[in-house]
């Protein structure tokens, strides 16, 4: 399975959630799972190879550039999960990934800023079915606050759910700075102590691909 991170705007979190849900693939689902790092800044890549500096179990990545449909339909014939992490703006990797993915998840901070590019992500995700039926859309609230009375990702749901053709999945991750110090280390938050942080992912993968 194919499974796209993407989407218009940089800083929602697409690489952690991206690199977080392959560690649960590999440790928890016991799958092969190869990350094609497929943006410029190949901060996935540095992160596999801090797992392998840190005696981590492998998570292989492979840099990709341009139209990376091809090799994504040859790794999907050996790996059983190929997670695809691009830039965060409309690039010719995240169209061309999008023909022959199986799954689009858009993570999307609760900021207007974040969803005012969400119209244009939906036109090209619209065009990409037209080659690519079999491709779902899923939205992903990230980085959210964490203080209850702050309602930013509840009126980002709302306004999300005006757009039909995407999935707006009830989990979501939040503004934790555990994400980050695991990061920094090649980890996932499994490989840390921290529950929230645990379920948020597990959330995301249940709804997603289980």
């Amino acid at each position: 399975m194919i499974l796209l991170f993407g989407g218009r705007k940089g800083g929602p979190g697409k690489t952690t959630i991206a690199t977080n849900v392959a560690v649960y693939i590999k440790c928890f689902m016991k799958k092969d799972v190869i990350i094609v790092d497929a943006d410029h800044q190949c901060s996935a890549t540095r992160w596999s190879q801090d797992r392998i500096e840190n005696d981590l179990q492998l998570i292989p990545t492979l840099q990709a550039s341009d139209n990376i449909g091809k090799t994504l339909i040859e790794l999907n014939s050996k790996y059983d999960y190929v997670i695809v992490d691009t830039a965060g703006r409309d690039s010719r990797e995240q169209r061309t990934a999008m023909l022959v993915a199986d799954v689009l998840i858009l993570p999307t901070r609760p900021s207007q800023f974040d969803l005012d590019t969400l119209p244009n992500t939906i036109e090209i995700f619209t065009e990409a079915k037209d080659f690519n039926p079999k491709l779902k859309g899923f939205v992903v609230l990230s980085m959210c606050p964490t203080h209850p009375l702050v309602r930013e990702r509840q009126e980002a749901a709302e306004y999300i759910q005006e757009y039909p053709e995407l999935v707006l999945i009830d989990s979501y991750t939040c503004d934790r700075k555990i994400y980050r110090d695991a990061a920094s280390m090649g980890q996932g938050v499994f490989e840390t102590v921290n529950k929230k942080a645990q379920n948020e992912i597990s959330g995301i993968v249940k709804e997603v691909l289980l």
